[in-house]
């Protein structure tokens, strides 16, 4: 493994590891299903939560090892602790890609991590 720790984030106490991409932040109202548009076009929301964050890190390259090492972080887990900058939510990974793996070199290319607070 050639990056380093990131320990100022962690998945149930492990770092993850620095990204080497900006993170990306986000929060996102969450509405009722009762939600939405009458037919003169009103919008009528029932929100349920207000400001959920998500957190998307990203690597453009990974070592297979290092791949395995952050997949082994969510697998199996349906929610766990996700500490960021001092923060604790309680969270899951709503999805994991990578682009392409490079057949010569090994490397996965543009790896994401989409992590939701619960």
């Amino acid at each position: 493994m050639t990056k380093a720790y990131w320990n100022d984030c962690t998945i149930d106490g492990n770092p993850i590891l620095v990204p080497d991409q900006d993170l990306e932040i986000t929060r996102t109202d969450l509405d009722s299903d009762d939600s939405g548009r009458d037919e003169s076009g009103v919008m009528h929301r029932i929100p349920v939560r207000h400001r959920v964050y998500t957190w998307v890190i990203s690597y453009s390259s990974l070592k297979e090892d290092e791949c395995e090492y952050l997949r082994s972080l969510i697998d199996g887990k349906s929610e766990f602790e996700f500490v960021i900058f001092g923060e604790t939510y309680t969270a899951y990974c709503s999805n994991d890609a990578v682009t392409v793996r490079n057949a010569v070199t090994g490397d996965y290319r543009n790896f994401q991590l989409k992590i939701i607070e619960c």
